[in-house]
């Protein structure tokens, strides 16, 4: 029974931040990307606070979302300069701030799966919705994540609704078979 839960939380949760193969596999990767993974995180934080500036800037926004949305999105960028300052100057990260950065990565995860839930993502306009994606799949991928799963993250949390509307536009222009 054990084993059937510790499957069923790693597949809505990820790895264990603190498990001592999670923090090896961070300390690697973020040994092997130092050099790109500042500039990973500085898009991304960029990128979020575009999204806020748009969403103040929104007339279209209910206040009381608008509100919720720069909160969430507030805890989003808090989340990546956390990332930024537990970045090692040089070589692999302490396994103390390797275990730090897996727990951010988890709640930047988490955070990302409530938005979804939340269907805040419609409120996301495309472009910022693919920059996100490649700039979260990047982020995950150089700190150790399996791209796939990067870009399932990625994917999941700022395109889910659009992805699937365009698997059912792409779908719908398809000939039918009786055409």
């Amino acid at each position: 029974m054990n084993t059937e839960i510790e499957e069923i939380r790693r597949a809505h949760h990820g790895p264990d931040a603190r498990a001592p193969e999670t923090v090896t596999a961070i300390r690697r990767a973020v040994a092997a990307n130092l050099s790109a993974l500042p500039l990973e995180l500085d898009a991304l934080w960029q990128l979020i606070g575009d999204e806020e500036e748009r969403v103040r800037g929104s007339n279209t926004i209910d206040p009381d979302e608008r509100a919720r949305l720069l909160d969430f999105l507030g805890k989003m960028r808090t989340g990546v300069e956390q990332l930024h300052q537990n970045l090692p100057s040089e070589g692999a990260p302490t396994e103390d701030d390797a275990a730090t950065m897996g727990r951010l990565l988890s709640r930047h995860a988490r955070l990302m799966r409530e938005w979804l839930q939340d269907n805040a993502a419609e409120n996301v306009d495309s472009t910022c919705r693919i920059a996100l994606i490649g700039a979260t799949t990047g982020l995950f991928t150089a700190m150790g994540v399996p791209a796939l799963a990067a870009v399932g993250i990625g994917g999941l949390a700022y395109g889910g609704g659009k992805l699937g509307n365009l698997r059912q536009a792409l779908g719908s222009s398809r000939p039918s078979e009786k055409e």
